[in-house]
């Protein structure tokens, strides 16, 4: 039994540090993405471009929306999203007009990053990963706006990466080679635990 539980125990190790492997490749991976066009977003002002892109692997785009405050501690995004509501809309088509990716946005659908302690407040979306047409151009255009009463709003970007990775698969695999090799542990560590218990007791001398 305990040599089964040694077993156990190495091949979830091996297990767990597969996972780690996988992850380490995708945070690898993360940084090779790149960069290629930032446009400055204003409210009330329609911005386009046309960008030239690696073919070699996805692209993504990134929206950075500042509202002019300052939120220390926990922010209270319910209220900013009330004091601070938009539209953005966003198309993304290719060198002859056709449509990739297209959306209308409104504040919920952003993402809330804050730093307590210097008050930074940031609405942030990223669009989903898309293949780049073969010709390696894009013309990215967006349009923000400010809805009702809004509050102002600071500088703002959005921002077209290439060289992006589908970490999807490698996910996937890194997580369950990390908890399947988490329960081989388990499971030998069980076995050891019982053959420790099981462990016959010397026997005693008996009395003449």
């Amino acid at each position: 039994m305990k040599a089964a539980a040694v077993i156990l125990v190495l091949l979830g190790l091996a297990s767990i540090a597969g996972g780690v492997v996988f992850f380490v490749k995708i945070a690898q991976r993360a940084a090779e993405a790149r960069v290629v066009k930032t446009l400055a977003l204003t409210p009330g002002a329609a911005v386009s471009a046309e960008v030239a892109v690696s073919v070699e692997r996805k692209c993504q785009v990134s929206f950075a929306i500042h509202p002019d405050l300052k939120a220390f501690g926990d922010a209270d995004w319910a209220g900013i999203r009330k004091d601070y509501p938009l539209s953005l809309s966003y198309r993304v088509t290719d060198q002859t007009g056709g449509e990739i990716m297209a959306q209308n946005l409104k504040e919920w659908q952003f993402g809330g990053i804050q730093n307590g302690l210097t008050g930074f407040v940031e609405y942030s979306y990223n669009t989903s990963k898309f293949d780049p047409p073969a010709s390696g151009r894009l013309k990215v255009s967006v349009e923000f706006r400010k809805e009702g009463k809004s509050g102002r709003f600071l500088e703002s970007e959005a921002k077209v990466y290439d060289t992006v990775s589908d970490h999807t698969k490698s996910s996937v695999y890194g997580t369950a080679f990390g908890l399947g090799g988490g329960v081989l542990v388990l499971l030998g560590g069980g076995l050891f635990s019982l053959s420790l218990l099981n462990k016959p007791k010397p026997s005693q001398p008996g009395i003449a």
